[in-house]
C-alpha cells in the first residue's frame, strides 16, 4: 500500500510539472509571431520662394535685386536654426527657383531676410513639405530698410554706417559688384546715400 501511494505522488507530481511546463509555452511570446514595426524618418523636402523688395531704390521700378540671406528662427527668438545665402535676387526682388531649406522639417518658425545693405525683415510662417511662398514685404508696401552698410551688418543703423558710406562718396559702382555703400543703387555713392542711410539711423532689424 506504502508503495502505491508513493508511486502515485511521483505521477501526480510528474503530471503537475508537465502541466505547468505547458501552459508556460503556450503563454510566452513567440518571437516568430511578434510583428515588428521599423519607422524610417523620410526628412521633408521644404523649399521656398520669396519676394524682397529694398526701400528708396533709384530709378524705383525694375531695379529691386538685392544679395539676399534666408534665417530661420524658433518663434520669438532671434538665434538662427540655420542661414541660408548669399542669394541673388531679380529686378522685382524676386527668388524663384525653390531654395531648399536643407535640415528644417514643416512647422512654424519666424523666418527673416536682409539684402547686402538692409535690416533684417521677418515673418511668422507655417512652413509646409513643397514649395512655400513668402512675400517679406507686402507687395513692396514694407520694404527692406536701408543703411546697414558696414562691415556684413549688425543689424543697426549707426555711426559705423554712416561713416563708411561717407568714405566710399563718389565711387562709381560699375555693376559689376554690389557697393554696400551705394544704398540707393543708381551706381555712385553720394549725399542721397547718406541721406537715405540717416532716414534710418538708430532703427534695429528685426
Amino acid at each position: 500500500m506504502k508503495k502505491i501511494k508513493i508511486l502515485f505522488l511521483t505521477l501526480f507530481l510528474i503530471f503537475t510539472i508537465f502541466m505547468a511546463f505547458f501552459v508556460y509555452n503556450q503563454t510566452k511570446a513567440n518571437p516568430l509571431d511578434e510583428t515588428v514595426t521599423i519607422t524610417a524618418e523620410v526628412l521633408a523636402n521644404v523649399t521656398i520662394n520669396f519676394t524682397a523688395i529694398p526701400e528708396k531704390r533709384v530709378p524705383l521700378t525694375g531695379n529691386n535685386s538685392t544679395q539676399a540671406y534666408i534665417e530661420v528662427r524658433n518663434v520669438g527668438s532671434t538665434t538662427p536654426i540655420d542661414t541660408f545665402g548669399p542669394i541673388d535676387t531679380d529686378n522685382n526682388g524676386i527668388y524663384s527657383s525653390a531654395l531648399p531649406l536643407t535640415g528644417i522639417t514643416p512647422g512654424t518658425y519666424d523666418v527673416a531676410v536682409n539684402g547686402y545693405s538692409h535690416l533684417k525683415l521677418k515673418k511668422t510662417v507655417t512652413l509646409v513639405s513643397g514649395l512655400n511662398n513668402i512675400d517679406f514685404t507686402d507687395a513692396g508696401t514694407n520694404p527692406l530698410l536701408v543703411g546697414d552698410a558696414y562691415g556684413t551688418g549688425d543689424n543697426m543703423v549707426n555711426s559705423l554706417d554712416i561713416s563708411y558710406i561717407q568714405s566710399q562718396w563718389g565711387v562709381i559702382d560699375s555693376g559689376v559688384s554690389d557697393n554696400r555703400a551705394d544704398v540707393d543703387e543708381n551706381h555712385q555713392v553720394n549725399s542721397m546715400d547718406v541721406t537715405k542711410a540717416n532716414a534710418n539711423y538708430g532703427k534695429v532689424g528685426d
